[in-house]
């Protein structure tokens, strides 16, 4: 298969869809090291047309906090400019904590901040996942082999 190198993600998201169909199903890295620009274009491609499936796998989504005014910001402030200066939002995450992560879309996270989602009835309902699962649901989403280091996986298990 050649490599091909696209650096406008509109196209980059036409070349996934072209390639995988209208079901796209993502896996992501823990925490930082996502493509969260490419996420966000899968993203608002969904929200855009409904007639597309994105299923969304990840360990933990990173998400900026967001301090309350007063002390809190003031407090905050400092650190979050430190830390997380030019790293881009995830749009999903904003929706999620909303609520109004669309229909098409779905995420499945094995981590989540203890307490973070009580009154989310979405994320209480559609979110989690524990990660002895992650394996078996992927196979489920896709159809497809998925894996360990040895790419192995065993379907009714859900084991690598």
């Amino acid at each position: 298969m050649a490599v091909h190198i696209e650096h406008d993600l509109d196209r980059c998201v036409d070349q996934i869809i072209q390639t995988v169909g209208k079901q796209i199903v993502v896996g992501t890295p823990l925490g930082l090291g996502k493509a969260n620009l490419l996420l966000n274009a899968l993203y608002a491609r969904a929200v855009a047309d409904p007639s597309l499936s994105l299923t969304i796998f990840t360990a933990l989504t990173l998400d900026v906090p967001t301090p309350r005014p007063g002390i809190e910001q003031r407090f905050m402030a400092p650190l979050l400019s430190r830390w997380f200066d030019g790293y881009p939002h995830l749009d999903y995450a904003r929706a999620r904590n909303t609520g109004s992560l669309p229909t098409n879309v779905t995420v499945h996270e094995f981590f989540m901040s203890p307490g973070k989602f009580l009154r989310n009835v979405v994320a209480q309902q559609k979110l989690h996942q524990h990660q002895l699962h992650a394996c078996r649901s992927r196979y489920a989403q896709s159809g497809r082999q998925c894996g360990g280091a040895d790419g192995e996986c065993d379907a009714d298990s859900g084991t690598p």
